[in-house]
């Protein structure tokens, strides 16, 4: 299980979560746990949040880049905005 935005953004705020995050990681038991957490918080509309920022940044950016590869990074962009995973 390797450790995502989700629990990046949990991680160094919920100090809970921080303890559990360690505790699995000495044990490896029970990632159910973790995953219901993260799920239960506002992590998950966090780290949406924040991909959008970065989404709308490289939109920006990709203004100025000549057909027709700014129709493929935008094609790129509108895939990664309609991702739920």
């Amino acid at each position: 299980m390797g450790i995502t935005h989700y629990q990046w953004l949990l991680r160094d705020s919920d100090p809970v979560f921080k303890a559990m995050l360690e505790k699995f990681s000495d044990t490896k038991e029970n990632p159910g746990a973790l995953i219901d957490y993260i799920l239960n918080s506002d992590a998950v509309d966090q780290a949406l949040r924040v991909s959008t920022e970065h989404l709308e940044q490289a939109e920006a950016e990709i203004s100025n880049i000549d057909e027709p590869i700014r129709h493929y990074f935008t094609e790129i962009t509108g895939m990664l905005k309609n991702r739920r995973n």
